[in-house]
């Protein structure tokens, strides 16, 4: 979303993870004026805009900061994985690992309220087909491997959302303008 004022413009990603899915429902009266556009004449090639008074946007952003600060379903727990082996501190994703006496292939991807093993279906010839059954591990703290990874460790932490970044960088900027001037807003 870009936010233009007279000359200045400032650049907000609208960032669509479970976290924003949330906040779009449970406060939506904020998130329009904060994100909100108008659909272009569909004879037109304009991007989706909207105008909107600093002072209204202000108010919203602070409503919404206001909501991440008190609202314990938008503080959500990210989960990561170690695996000293290999000197990865804070991982997301890794491929390739065997576990089990089967040595079955499993991928882990962990990220917001998730941290997952996903089965690889693997062909005759070793390769990979498709990843199949996926099994959440949130609840697990080591899974010992029958590979190089020998042990991965599953942590959580509690994680500030990027939104809560991105509304205050929106703030900053608007704090240079008067409450009477008028944000052009345009869905990029």
């Amino acid at each position: 979303m870009l936010y233009k004022i007279d000359e200045q413009e400032c650049m907000i990603p609208i960032r669509m993870d479970e976290i924003c899915d949330l906040m779009f429902k449970k406060y939506p009266e904020f998130v329009d004026i904060v994100y909100g556009t108008e659909e272009p004449d569909e004879y037109s090639f304009d991007s989706p805009s909207a105008t909107v008074s600093v002072s209204q946007l202000i108010d919203a952003t602070d409503q919404l900061l206001d909501r991440f600060k008190n609202d314990k379903e938008l503080k959500p727990y990210r989960y990561v994985f170690d695996c000293d082996h290999y000197m990865i501190k804070g991982g997301d994703n890794l491929t390739g690992i065997r576990i089990g006496e089967n040595n079955r292939c499993y991928k882990i991807q962990c990220g917001i309220n998730e941290c997952k093993l996903i089965e690889g279906i693997i062909d005759e010839n070793g390769r990979l087909l498709k990843y199949g059954e996926e099994i959440d591990i949130r609840d697990r703290q080591i899974i010992e491997t029958n590979n190089v990874y020998k042990e991965l460790r599953i942590r959580k932490t509690k994680a500030q959302s990027p939104i809560v970044t991105d509304l205050k960088k929106l703030k900053k900027f608007l704090e240079q303008f008067s409450g009477e001037q008028m944000v052009l807003k345009i869905m990029v």
